[in-house]
């Protein structure tokens, strides 16, 4: 029988493509305005970015009466962030599919893992997972990079004994609107050609991404910063993949 909680990662093997942000800003958007049982596993270690923001986040509230008030104003927990590395993630996972009686799953977890696959226990973990998302950007290297590892997964891992993956689509961050199509559906037409997918939704640049307002893993998004950034229709196609549907939710 399919598991009811889905675990999926937003994985690329170069830096600076944006994965944890997006990561942070999906599982906000879930908790807080869809009401989805959410989870992140931060298991990009050693550095652990996502466990340290939510550490200094929970501090800032506690030195600061108005975070307090405003905290408090929310009515919710917060979604739980559990800290692990590759090597034992996929006990992690297991954690959390271990439910007290009536206590209703988990709907996402979110993975969150170092930028290798050469690290061990990152294929291992990536072979668990439901759904992988590969976030591009406009960079030759990271464009063959993304590909290379594309088809690797695809290649070996979907649809094989004993592998849970399912899904693999690339998609495209950080867009800048003043550079120019080609290389975007040139990388599109290379990606299809291979078998593989990509998501419609397309994240354009903005300064809204290094806001800590706009990432926390506390308070929801305002709505004036998420307006224009695409982060909703991404969200909602993400969501459609891993079989949520966004209509049963509202």
């Amino acid at each position: 029988m399919e598991r009811e909680t889905k675990f999926i990662s937003f994985f690329n093997q170069k830096g600076g493509v944006g994965k944890s942000t997006l990561e942070i800003l999906m599982a906000s958007y879930c908790h807080n305005v869809l009401g989805l049982k959410i989870a992140i596993l931060d298991a990009d270690y050693p550095q652990l970015n996502i466990h340290k923001l939510r550490e200094d986040e929970i501090n800032l509230v506690k030195r600061s009466e108005a975070y307090q008030q405003a905290f408090a104003s929310l009515g919710k927990p917060v979604f739980p962030i559990a800290n692990s590395n590759p090597t034992e993630a996929v006990a992690q996972m297991d954690i959390f599919l271990d439910l007290e009686a009536g206590e209703e799953p988990y709907d996402i977890i979110f993975v969150d893992l170092p930028g290798t696959i050469n690290t061990p226990g990152v294929l291992a973990t990536i072979s668990q997972l439901d759904h992988i998302f590969i976030p591009l950007i406009a960079d030759q290297l990271v464009i063959k990079s993304s590909l290379e590892f594309g088809v690797l997964v695809n290649d070996n891992l979907i649809d094989k004994p004993n592998i849970n993956l399912k899904t693999l689509h690339f998609f495209w961050n950080n867009v800048v609107k003043s550079e120019k199509s080609n290389l975007y559906e040139m990388t599109n037409s290379v990606i299809e050609q291979a078998g593989l997918k990509v998501l419609e939704t397309m994240i354009g640049q903005s300064v809204k991404f290094r806001k800590p307002e706009f990432r926390s893993t506390i308070f929801p998004m305002q709505p004036n910063l998420i307006k224009d950034t695409s982060m909703i229709p991404l969200i909602e196609e993400v969501l459609k993949v891993v079989g949520i549907s966004i209509n049963a939710l509202k």
